[in-house]
């Protein structure tokens, strides 16, 4: 009875101790990703590799910036836009007062999690309301907006690392 007892209490130990160490790895993945978007957000432009190409984005992490985007300007005036959310979400984009297409790549910490291509800048006199609405499969920390074709071109895929230069 007693070596029941022990055998017992020895595994209910290991059990716990590989809880609270799978608990504690999270507590550091969530860190670094907090402590990434802290560098992004204190910065203007950034460089980014992607799948063996480096682009230079703007990066935008106010509540004001985030909602204007590319949202009526004529071009991007960089390679992109990257969008430094407050959390980890799942946000909702739309094509508001845009002039150009945009493909959308989901990023959550450092990797692509889901992407859309072609969001297709609205008609003329297109009521907002009437706007199709974009947003990722899962939570995200960061969207990439470049313009239209370039997923395809640079053969961005799901899972494909986002390195901050």
């Amino acid at each position: 009875m007693i070596n029941k007892i022990s055998l017992l209490l020895i595994v209910c130990v290991v059990v716990f101790s590989g809880c609270q160490s799978v608990s504690d790895t999270s507590k550091n993945t969530e860190l670094s990703v907090s402590q990434q978007l802290q560098k992004l957000a204190d910065r203007d432009r950034v460089r980014i590799g992607i799948n063996g190409h480096e682009l230079e984005v703007e990066v935008v992490t106010t509540p004001t910036s985030i909602t204007q985007g590319l949202s009526g300007r004529d071009s991007i005036g960089a390679d992109g836009m990257l969008f430094v959310m407050p959390e980890r979400n799942i946000y909702t984009f739309w094509m508001i007062d845009m002039k150009m297409n945009l493909d959308l790549v989901w990023i959550d910490s450092n990797s692509v999690v889901d992407i859309t291509t072609n969001a297709l800048k609205p008609a003329p006199n297109t009521d907002s309301k009437d706007l199709p609405v974009y947003k990722p499969t899962q939570p995200v920390t960061l969207v990439l907006e470049i313009p239209a074709g370039k997923v395809a071109e640079l053969g961005i895929q799901k899972n494909d690392i986002i390195e901050v230069k």
